[in-house]
């Protein structure tokens, strides 16, 4: 039996360049939920952002017991929360571009709500540990193969779907790690994060040597024995890949991905617009069904081109609020797309031999279509509220509606085979959806010590 240790600690000094310290007004609802009044728009302010020293360290215990498989236990600590509402547990979290569907559903103007969770970087991926240099368990997996073509994974902690499918439709996919990209979306198509992590089995199968078959099955509530919980009644993602390679330089994929939300964010509010994250109204579980393509070409040794499509259908389900009450309100159910799509960019070797130029651009996951049910659709229809959309259609209460387009470049250099200096930006077009919000750019000096 042999353990390795494999560390990786970053420090990274970012800031909101352009884009907050805003005032922002939205049309919202015909009648103030809290006190009836009438009302035609909401303001809100975005308070300006204030250059930040992030860390994360993570420590891989890697054992094998027959020198094939592989046992991996992750700790991991962090200070950086990602983009969003600020609060005691997403301390570092930075705020920018409003939600514009809040004016209509929220009451008050609390700081930090509904915010863009657009530009998450790979250091605020802390799994389920808080943001405050707390140390915890963050990934717990088993790797064995079964022969010479099949490899299962089994995750009891933190497994994510990219854990046992073929990483090969990028040049800098690493775990969310300090030597790729600086964003989580520009990692790997987002259908993989559909749900978040979680724990189950995936497998990949080698048909030939050049095309493969890869399945798996997470559920992110798998320790609550609660109902609606548990490894089967909760929570789920199932995911099924279809790989292809017919050259060395060229790599093909065709993905699905179901599941299954009785709550929540569809992309764990990782990746994507607020919206992309709670694509249906009134938010209730919902089941989705993902359809994706990624490929990668490596043109030459020192340029190679990837890209990435995924479309999700969302249906939500019916239901009651506050049932037996006077305000109870009986909804129907509710319906959804997203879209998630871009294309990257890769000079390794780019100066020196060991660094890595990389250019990115797509849209994370946001909503082209959401169907408001009865009785929300109405203006004046719900008890005691008072604020009903006034339309099926929720994208008609988006102002000047955009698409939220992401635009991304970085150079890693190496300094040594345990030092990377990353220096980069990140420029988010129409946050949240719409051109009322300023154009956001997040500005990057990431170091990253391998160990």
């Amino acid at each position: 039996t042999t353990t390795k240790l494999r560390g990786e600690a970053i420090f990274a000094v970012t800031d909101v360049v352009a884009g907050d310290d805003t005032r922002v007004r939205f049309p919202a609802s015909p009648f103030n939920p809290l006190t009836g009044e009438p009302q035609t728009s909401r303001e809100f302010i975005t308070p300006s952002q204030n250059t930040v020293l992030a860390n994360r360290v993570r420590l891989d215990f890697l054992t094998s017991f027959t020198g094939r498989d592989e046992l991996k236990l992750r700790l991991t600590s962090g200070n950086s929360g990602h983009p969003g509402r600020r609060a005691p547990d997403n301390i570092g979290g930075f705020e920018f571009g409003p939600n514009p569907v809040v004016s209509y559903v929220s009451i008050g103007n609390q700081a930090g709500v509904g915010r863009s969770v657009e530009g998450q970087q790979t250091f605020q991926d802390l799994g389920r540990v808080s943001p405050n240099n707390q140390v915890g368990l963050t990934n717990l997996q088993y790797s064995f193969p079964i022969g010479s073509r099949f490899r299962t994974v089994v995750m009891a902690i933190g497994g994510e779907h990219f854990d046992y499918v073929p990483t090969t439709f990028s040049s800098w996919d690493d775990d969310n790690g300090g030597t790729g990209s600086l964003s989580v979306f520009a990692q790997r198509n987002p259908i993989y994060s559909v749900m978040g992590p979680g724990s189950g089995v995936g497998f990949t199968y080698d048909l030939t040597r050049r095309l493969s078959f890869s399945a798996g099955y997470l559920a992110s509530e798998a320790f609550n024995p609660a109902e609606g919980n548990g490894l089967f009644d909760g929570r789920y993602s199932a995911l099924a890949q279809l790989t292809f390679q017919p050259t060395d330089n060229l790599s093909l994929g065709l993905i699905y991905n179901r599941a299954y939300l009785p709550g929540g964010n569809l992309f764990n509010n990782d990746i994507g617009t607020s919206l992309g994250n709670n694509p249906t109204f009134p938010p209730t579980a919902y089941t989705t069904n993902s359809y994706g393509f990624s490929g990668l070409w490596r043109v030459t040794p020192r340029f190679a081109v990837n890209g990435w499509v995924t479309y999700t259908d969302v249906e939500g389900a019916s239901g009651t609020i506050a049932p037996g009450s006077p305000f109870e309100v009986r909804y129907n159910s509710s319906s959804a797309s997203v879209l998630t799509y871009g294309i990257a960019l890769a000079f390794p070797d780019l100066g020196r031999r060991g660094n890595l130029g990389g250019l990115v651009f797509g849209a994370s996951p946001y909503v082209t279509r959401s169907r408001i049910p009865a009785p929300f659709s109405d203006p004046q229809s719900v008890p005691d509220n008072r604020s009903g959309f006034g339309t099926t259609d929720l994208l008609r209460r988006i102002p000047d509606r955009a698409t939220p387009f992401h635009l991304e470049a970085f150079y890693v250099y190496r300094l040594n085979d345990n030092l990377f200096l990353t220096p980069g930006a990140i420029w988010l077009m129409a946050p949240n959806q719409t051109n009322r919000n300023p154009d956001v750019v997040l500005g990057t000096l990431r170091a990253t010590f391998l160990f």
